[in-house]
């Protein structure tokens, strides 16, 4: 469990450059496709409580992280960043960071699956590029992760 100096639990973590695994369900390591490390993810801190509730009966089975070994559980937020000019484009930050985001939403879809919750799986993604930011919110549809950016850029304008 993560603290600060003073001892107290810290309730959200963060990981950089660090591999996503896939879930295993989907085969992409077995099709070739190789393993990709955000340039940050953040994600709530393992503290007490949701230790208790990650060990009991009702999550038994689940992936909580996408990193072995991790102290973050379900990751809510990725961010991707590329350096002006000499970027790729926005198109190339999505495309790289398309399946780290699907294992993240999916670990949240088992969740809620599992426990028979109310409350749909959502993963913040951030990009940006140079002094460009884009903004998209990230969910379940049809068993497909999608984003809806669009909708959020015109939310954001008003």
């Amino acid at each position: 469990m993560l603290s600060d100096e003073t001892g107290e639990t810290l309730l959200f973590t963060n990981y950089s450059d660090t591999f996503v695994e896939y879930d295993p369900r989907d085969g992409l390591e077995k099709r070739g496709l190789q393993k990709r490390k955000p340039d940050r993810v953040f994600g709530l801190s393992r503290t007490k409580s949701l230790d208790c509730y990650s060990k009991a009966d009702s999550a038994n089975g689940l992936r909580h992280s996408p990193f072995p070994d991790a102290d973050m559980l379900y990751p809510f937020l990725i961010l991707e960043a590329k350096s002006e000019g000499r970027g790729p484009g926005f198109e190339s930050i999505e495309t790289q960071t398309a399946f780290p985001i699907r294992t993240c939403v999916k670990l949240q879809e088992d969740l809620q699956r599992q426990s028979g919750g109310s409350l749909d799986p959502l993963l913040w993604f951030l990009s940006y590029e140079g002094d460009e930011w884009r903004v998209a919110a990230c969910i379940m549809h049809d068993e497909k992760c999608v984003s809806i950016s669009r909708a959020l850029l015109l939310l954001l304008k008003t």
